[in-house]
């Protein structure tokens, strides 16, 4: 097995907008932490599969489209080879119009978002220049209390996120898994992959440019490992940090706090991570089809601005159907999930569980939210939409397309064991 990683920065210049709460009302006034995009080449007999992690919101499907014809002109590595996954940090720039911002927030900088993508073609054509023959090792860990719970409860009745100070019984569960894969060249560790499944707001909604707690993470495993670390994101969509307390207000201290646990367990999972082995590489990629709401506007009043989500949301629809797309690697033993928009955790988890019981010799299943299409939105599972709430309201997806994405994933990871 060859192995390649890079890593670029892509900080935005101060004054863009940045994604992810309608509270803003102005744009970003500094850098707290640097944002970087990186990239690992999976290499084996001919083939080769690219993932790419950014500390951004995540990617619209057609500027992954773009990325991914130009890597494969440039490169040569066909676009179904290539994933891309996205942190979803709060604190990043905004890469898309995003009408639940002020006006003049909604619309990105565009000459920083072509930057950008040009900048992910040359990060993954260094991967792939840099790679060299590796042993890979995968590891596991769990983080069961500290970081993530499930934001959505019952309060009088009402299906709202979870607001601070609130200690309600959630309604549904988490993913406390931590996934690790190592890179070693020569005794020398130099590529760490890790997972977790939380959304990147524990810094709240600061005017500062962030990673987040991923940022924290990676930042403090490459200090201690002398590697480049990658983060991977899973399918949160209803995962929020755990930190519903009134007072003291969301600081800086939360995302360190909780980086440095997440970063504690990928190494204690990286000393008993062992060799990964099988066949090396195999991927593969699916467009389907997904139903839409037929009432994509929430019924219940919300602020003004989230009624213009259906604006930027209604792109290729037909039918009553929203394109979209999965994907799906296997290295070795190793499975990994690519997964549209922002999946439910439930969505991560039915998956683990159904190919355990297919590929029972599979050491690890990996999940991935926030992949390639990032602005398909919120994937609620079939309950949430009969328990209401945030997330069923705001998304444009009806009924039944979790379920559809859990099948259709499924299709593609059985066709590669």
């Amino acid at each position: 097995m060859k192995v390649g990683v890079a890593k670029v920065n892509i900080t935005p210049p101060v004054g863009v907008p940045q994604a992810g709460y309608s509270s803003r009302t102005e744009a970003s006034k500094g850098i707290h932490d640097e944002l970087y995009a990186k990239a690992v080449a999976f290499g084996s007999d001919g083939s080769e599969v690219i993932l790419v992690t950014t500390d951004t919101i995540g990617f619209r499907w057609e500027d992954t489209k773009w990325i991914r014809r130009e890597i494969e002109e440039k490169v040569g590595i066909p676009g179904n080879n290539i994933l891309i996954n996205s942190s979803h940090t709060h604190s990043g720039p905004i890469l898309g119009v995003t009408p639940y911002l002020k006006p003049e927030l909604q619309n990105p900088d565009e000459a920083y978002l072509e930057v950008l993508k040009k900048k992910i073609v040359g990060l993954v054509k260094m991967a792939h220049d840099r790679m060299v023959e590796s042993n890979l090792l995968f590891g596991m860990g769990s983080i069961p209390e500290g970081i993530g719970s499930n934001r959505r409860v019952r309060i009088k009745g009402r299906v709202v996120i979870r607001p601070i100070g609130n200690s309600d019984e959630p309604l549904g569960p988490v993913d406390p898994s931590v996934n690790v894969i190592l890179s070693r060249v020569k005794e020398r560790v130099h590529a760490v992959i890790f997972n977790y499944t939380c959304h990147a707001t524990a810094a709240g909604a600061p005017l500062e440019i962030s990673a987040d707690y991923p940022g924290y993470a990676q930042r403090m495993i490459e200090k201690i490992m002398e590697c480049t670390a990658l983060f991977a994101q899973g399918c949160c969509g209803n995962i929020n940090p755990n930190q519903y307390r009134l007072y003291p207000p969301p600081s800086w201290k939360d995302p360190e706090r909780m980086g440095y646990i997440l970063a504690a367990e990928v190494l204690k999972a990286s000393r008993l991570a062992s060799p990964i082995e099988g066949e090396p590489i195999k991927a593969c990629r699916a467009e389907i089809n997904l139903p839409v709401r037929e009432e994509a506007l929430p019924k219940e009043p919300l602020e003004e601005n989230f009624r213009k989500l259906r604006i930027i949301k209604e792109r290729d629809i037909e039918d009553g159907t929203v394109k979209t797309e999965v994907q799906a690697f296997k290295i070795g033993e190793v499975y990994i999930a690519g997964i549209p928009g922002e999946p439910f955790v439930e969505i991560g988890l039915e998956i683990k569980r159904r190919l355990t019981e297919i590929a029972p010799e599979a050491k690890g299943v990996i999940t991935l939210g926030y992949c390639n299409d990032c602005g398909l939105g919120y994937v609620p599972i079939a309950r949430a939409y009969d328990e209401g709430g945030y997330e069923p309201s705001a998304t444009i997806l009806a009924k039944g397309s979790a379920e559809i994405i859990t099948e259709e994933t499924l299709k593609l990871l059985r066709s590669i064991t």
